[in-house]
């Protein structure tokens, strides 16, 4: 964006260093007509540029802002919901329970989502205490709303030629 206001900038001063032109009026009618193109162009790019702008500052702070805590909340609410749905669907509920603890235990665990501490007092109680969390959570963003959650997948890719 820097490069391209400086070019433009650098462009815009070499047409209006031509517009006075006395000796060539075709040069100076031309320069004169392409300048005020480029000078809307300018502002349509710059409005593009601040667009940009702002979105790169408002990721950087919600990155900044979102917690380790919500993170995981929103990890256990995916697995929970994929378990449930998906690999224990036809399960009666006392199993599913338990397997579905059993199996959130072993997937975070393989994803270094635990901590030494936490691994040390016991996973179960945590990840009991983590999808209870995540329900929670889910309700209240989603069905207290009237809204459905929708827990994204992986896109299909499109077949080459």
């Amino acid at each position: 964006m820097a490069r391209t206001r400086k070019w433009l900038g650098d462009f815009q001063r070499g047409l209006n260093s031509q517009i006075p032109s006395k000796d060539r009026p075709t040069t100076a009618l031309l320069a004169e007509s392409i300048s005020k193109k480029v000078f809307r162009l300018q502002n349509v790019l710059e409005q593009e540029f601040a667009a940009v702008e702002l979105h790169e500052r408002l990721s950087k702070s919600m990155l900044r802002t979102l917690s380790l805590k919500y993170m995981r909340t929103s990890y256990v609410a995916h697995l929970n919901s994929y378990i449930e749905d998906v690999a224990l669907r036809n399960l009666p509920n006392q199993k599913k329970a338990l397997n579905i603890e059993n199996l959130i235990v072993g997937v975070m665990s393989a994803a270094g989502a635990f901590s030494a501490p936490e691994k040390a007092g016991g996973l179960e109680e945590t990840v009991h205490t983590a999808r209870w969390r995540a329900k929670g959570f889910i309700k209240s963003e989603f069905y207290d709303r009237g809204e459905s959650p929708v827990f994204q997948t992986k896109p299909k890719r499109k077949a080459t030629l």
